[in-house]
């Protein structure tokens, strides 16, 4: 990296604000804020497209960013011809049998996200360096040693909590499938104990060092924009993992609430995706290639998203999948090529030590241009009418997914909503979240069939606990109780997300087969997961006042259960449940008093089907108390 002293002109890119927000990242410190103060409020009020659209906009052109640079010119593919076409031919091939190879597929998404923390640290770090020689600041190599050293041991205490032992690791960007999975070293937490503190001072220390030599060198105002990089790094990296290893509180949403990473992880990618864009559109400006800011977004926007989509269109409906992809993963293993082509070629050509790129983002130097090699017209066409055409499906299917699609579902035009997602499949734009909202729908008008249909394409689309406790309902409800239990037991095992509610029907479908005792264990551990629920308290009352299995009958337990429910809710329901407990504790006078209370409040409710059921009961216990007499 070691560059000359540049002479001293411009000290910006493009300006100290577009530079400090975009280049630096402190749009991002400044959205971080926003939320650790009121991030409830401005989540409410944030449209359920925009995310997304940003990422569209901003994020996905910045992987277009760095294939216009290796590709749209032809000196540069010769000049990065190993990178530009054998190394991608190299990965093209790879990627195919990742789509057929679970464990490779998940070795390579693993090696990918441990990169990406990588990536963002190398560019952070460039950039920060880059701003401090255009500035003229004289920087030592012990300084450079020592801001190089923060920026490391940044990424190290990163890589090491998410490569933590399985359990307990912790990656915001391990967004799994289940299928293809992030595989962690399994680093204990003893050693994370040990290594951690020291790695934690190390970097603080370093921050102290580079600040006290940087500042020997230069104005506080020439240090901003690298102290602004610096904070950015912390943002996306240091602050959150390490709050996550020692379960820290510090009462900012942004790094407490871990159940709405989703939520800043994308932000982060649109930081990211706008601090490249903001760098790449500088060097092409200067490159003598330049056709406007428009004309560049667009082709960046083109090849980037074509990139993402393409595949998904050629590979998807074709039904050429067999492993991984067609079993859920087929989103991870695009995501995986993508990223390390990405940061293949990325490491390739923007380094401060290339001439062609020093004379550009130091000097401010027209890049030379050359002479002029030879073209082909017509390959060109065919490679930009590609990339127009994914460009117009990922397009396409973004509309599809975040317009058409739900407003069809808001209005209950199912059908309407259906064919949306079949052609939003069709454009490589497949959204789980929407399948999920049309299973719940068909099962509630009773259409079990094309709930099904849409529940096993969830199951090839995302294949995680959401998703099998969905195809479970499904199964319910087509009676096939052995097949739903099946598709429970595996989204207990996926950890879906509303567990309780698995096990509360896995402990019904117990009951349909006489086995009480496991249907109480699905109950208890639907009540350790949903202890206010009524629903659950009242049937898991139920089945200790009424089994027949003594090792599971506990009256005393089931009564105070019932008891407390009427307290705090006298209903139908729960005076049934009591009067059961009171007849199964001999208590026949109480159990006929309550069970007739209940035939009251369900006659008034014109509750007619748990009428019918409490007044079966009361004749039961009547005739009980006759018998005992």
């Amino acid at each position: 990296m070691a560059v000359a002293s540049p002479t001293r002109t411009d000290r910006w890119l493009f300006g100290p604000l577009p530079d400090l927000l975009f280049g630096c990242g402190l749009l991002y410190a400044i959205a971080f804020a926003a939320h650790a103060v009121a991030g409830p409020a401005i989540r409410s009020a944030t449209p359920s497209f925009l995310l997304p659209l940003l990422i569209l906009a901003l994020s996905t052109p910045h992987y277009g960013g760095t294939l216009v640079r290796v590709y749209d010119q032809r000196r540069d593919r010769q000049a990065y011809a190993v990178f530009a076409v054998w190394v991608t031919l190299a990965l093209i091939a790879l990627f195919f049998v990742a789509l057929q190879n679970t464990l490779l597929a998940s070795l390579l998404f693993t090696l990918y996200l441990t990169w990406s923390p990588w990536h963002c640290t190398g560019q952070n770090y460039g950039i920060a360096v880059m701003f401090l020689r255009r500035r003229g600041v004289a920087v030592t190599p012990l300084a450079k040693r020592w801001l190089y050293a923060a920026f490391i041991l940044s990424f190290l205490l990163t890589a090491i909590v998410s490569h933590l032992e399985v359990g307990s690791a912790y990656s915001p960007l391990a967004y799994s499938s289940q299928t293809v999975a992030f595989v962690p070293l399994g680093i204990t937490r003893g050693v994370g104990d040990v290594v951690l503190p020291i790695l934690g001072a190390g970097y603080l220390v370093s921050l102290a060092v580079v600040a006290v030599l940087l500042r020997r060198a230069a104005s506080w105002r020439d240090l901003v924009p690298t102290f602004a990089l610096v904070l950015t790094q912390a943002l996306w990296f240091s602050l959150p993992f390490s709050v996550h290893y020692w379960h820290w509180q510090t009462g900012l949403e942004p790094l407490d609430a871990q159940q709405k990473l989703s939520n800043y992880l994308m932000m982060i990618f649109i930081g990211h995706g706008l601090q490249y864009l903001w760098i790449t559109t500088y060097y092409a400006r200067a490159s003598g290639h330049w056709d406007g800011y428009a004309n560049y977004w667009a082709k960046a926007a083109a090849s980037g998203i074509a990139i993402w989509t393409l595949p998904a269109v050629l590979i998807d409906p074709s039904g050429f999948l067999s492993g991984p992809g067609r079993a859920g993963g087929l989103f991870e293993v695009i995501a995986t090529f993508v990223n390390l082509h990405h940061f293949v070629l990325d490491g390739a050509i923007w380094k401060l030590r290339n001439s062609r790129i020093a004379s550009v983002l130091i000097r401010s130097a027209p890049e030379a241009e050359g002479e002029a090699a030879p073209r082909s017209p017509w390959l060109r066409r065919l490679a930009w009418s590609i990339a127009g055409a994914g460009l117009a499906s990922g397009l396409a299917g973004y509309y599809m997914t975040q317009f058409y699609v739900p407003n069809a579902i808001a209005r209950g035009d199912l059908d309407r909503a259906e064919r949306g997602v079949v052609l939003a499949r069709w454009l490589g734009s497949d959204e789980p979240a929407l399948r999920d909202r049309l299973v719940e729908r068909f099962t509630e008008k009773g259409e079990i069939e094309r709930a099904a249909a849409h529940a096993e394409r969830l199951v090839a689309l995302r294949a995680d606990g959401k998703t099998y406790a969905l195809l479970g309902d499904v199964l319910v409800a087509r009676h096939q109780p052995d097949a739903a239990r099946a598709a429970f037991e595996t989204a207990v095992e996926k950890g879906a997300q509303r567990l309780d509610r698995v096990h509360l029907s896995l402990a019904r479908l117990a009951l349909e087969r006489g086995e009480d005792a496991a249907a109480a264990a699905h109950y208890r551990e639907a009540i350790r997961l949903m202890p206010t629920s009524r629903t659950v308290a009242n049937d898991f009352a139920w089945l200790l006042a009424t089994s027949a299995d003594p090792a599971v009958r506990d009256v005393a337990t089931a009564t105070a259960a019932a008891e407390a429910l009427v307290k705090v809710d006298e209903q139908p329901l729960h005076l049934d449940t009591l009067a059961a407990a009171y007849a199964a504790a001999g208590r026949f006078d109480d159990a006929i008093r309550t069970a007739s209370r209940a035939a009251e409040l369900a006659e008034s409710r014109n509750d007619s089907a748990r009428l019918a059921d409490i007044r079966r009961n009361l004749d039961r216990y009547r005739a009980r108390q006759t018998a005992a007499r």
